[in-house]
């Protein structure tokens, strides 16, 4: 009778970091915020191209019909994306708080540990802004996009997918 009773014995849960990884033929998505404002910036332009030219899919908070992006969207884009990068090219440390706010809100606890997280920072002329977190990583965009700029976010997504890989 206390055969009946035993708890049956349940499949091992998958391995966290083998969910972590994306799958072998889907590009990393990685999620770019950023001000309305900035999506048509060259240097911006210029960023998403070499991440595509790199293999992966960065993606942008869409609109929706009634022309504004919703924060389920916004969670869902977190939720979804393997790295994330807050571009960040305008005077506004409140607007930049709440997106490091939603990394640390949105990003913990997820079944996929996201990859790499940065700031992408253009500092706007004439303003005496310096970012200091621990939250992301801070890549200096002064002087316009370069490839090079980026080497620390892009070397932390390889590391983390070849790590998971093997």
């Amino acid at each position: 009778a206390l055969a009946k009773l035993a708890p049956k014995p349940q499949p091992a849960p998958a391995s966290v970091a083998a969910a972590a990884a994306p799958a072998f033929d889907d590009p990393p998505i990685v999620y770019l915020i950023c001000e309305d404002a900035s999506r048509k910036s060259p240097d911006l332009i210029a960023l998403r191209k070499h991440l595509l030219a790199r293999g992966y899919d960065p993606v942008f908070l869409e609109k929706g019909e009634d022309g504004g992006a919703t924060l389920q969207q916004h969670v869902e884009n977190l939720n979804l994306c393997d790295a994330c990068l807050i571009y960040y090219d305008r005077n506004m440390p409140d607007w930049l708080a709440q997106k490091l706010g939603d990394l640390r809100k949105y990003l913990r606890g997820r079944a996929r540990p996201v990859l790499a997280r940065a700031v992408y920072h253009m500092p706007v002329a004439g303003a005496d802004e310096e970012i200091e977190t621990n939250a992301a990583l801070v890549l200096n965009g002064a002087g316009g996009f370069a490839p090079a700029q980026l080497a620390p976010f892009v070397e932390k997504i390889d590391a983390a997918l070849k790590g998971h890989a093997s």
